[in-house]
């Protein structure tokens, strides 16, 4: 691998829930992607297929050993707001930032917004780590280069 290729040391993550930060979670692994749906259509008299591309929305995965409380603390605020217990203005979004070694540009994603999915808590055997996986979405996540 080249020493210009960005790493997961390169980057940071951050949660935040009502404005307060969840950033000293021990994220194992983190995972977005920019849903694009490709159609192909073809209209009565054409030759050719039209394809085209369709943006439809951020997806992503979160996966992260248990370490502390505010993993379960996210956990309730995820719940109540679920269950509308919580008023619905109260936003969680995520902020990566990735730098790049090649040139020191810093990429910074930002999804906001996001909606959270199933919480798969796994306790495996002894001498192995409490691992919780979060799958999220959103409308939109856009990328500032600086």
């Amino acid at each position: 691998m080249s020493a210009t290729t960005a790493r997961g040391q390169d980057s940071e993550l951050s949660l935040f829930f009502d404005t307060r930060s969840y950033s000293s979670l021990a994220i194992l692994s983190a995972e977005l992607t920019w849903n694009i749906e490709i159609k192909e259509s073809m209209i009565l008299g054409d030759k050719f297929t039209r394809v085209d591309e369709v943006f439809k929305n951020v997806t992503g995965t979160i996966e992260w050993q248990i370490d502390s409380r505010e993993s379960f603390e996210m956990i309730q605020i995820i719940v109540e707001r679920a269950q509308l217990r919580r008023p619905p203005r109260a936003i969680s979004s995520l902020k990566t930032s990735i730098r790049l070694p090649s040139d020191g540009t810093r990429a910074l994603i930002v999804a906001p917004d996001i909606k959270f999915g199933n919480l798969p808590l796994r306790i495996p055997s002894q001498d192995e780590a409490i691992m919780l996986s979060l799958s999220w979405a959103c409308e939109t996540a856009g990328v500032i280069l600086h």
